[in-house]
């Protein structure tokens, strides 16, 4: 799985760097309306969100602890416990659980909670 993020990155620098550099140059300025049901309810209190990167960070966590896994099994040599233990963390079920944790930790269990229904 590890692999998988490492080769996704290779991918993903040149694909952000035409979309969010070379496409806009091409399209210009379009004036398209917001859809009705993309249009928040109620207003945001734009003072009380959590910060850019701490909302970048909690969706990464997965992915950098699998990625960290993968790099660590080039040296860590098979079946010994420390590989048992860096591979029980770096499994997708429980690197998400730890990125759910955090979640709950940084925003509060409100905010969690608002955001799933």
């Amino acid at each position: 799985m590890g692999m998988v993020y490492i080769y996704g990155v290779l991918v993903t620098i040149p694909s952000v760097i035409c979309a969010g550099l070379i496409l806009p140059k091409f399209l210009g300025n379009l004036e398209r309306p917001t859809p009705s049901f993309l249009k928040a309810d109620q207003p945001v209190d734009m003072n009380n969100l959590p910060s850019f990167g701490v909302s970048i960070l909690v969706p990464l966590i997965p992915a950098i602890i699998m990625i960290s896994t993968t790099i660590a099994n080039i040296w860590l040599v098979k079946d010994t416990p420390a590989w048992e233990v860096v591979n029980f963390i770096g499994s997708s079920p429980i690197a998400m659980f730890i990125a759910m944790v955090v979640a709950f930790v940084l925003f509060g269990t409100d905010v969690v909670m608002t955001c799933s229904g």
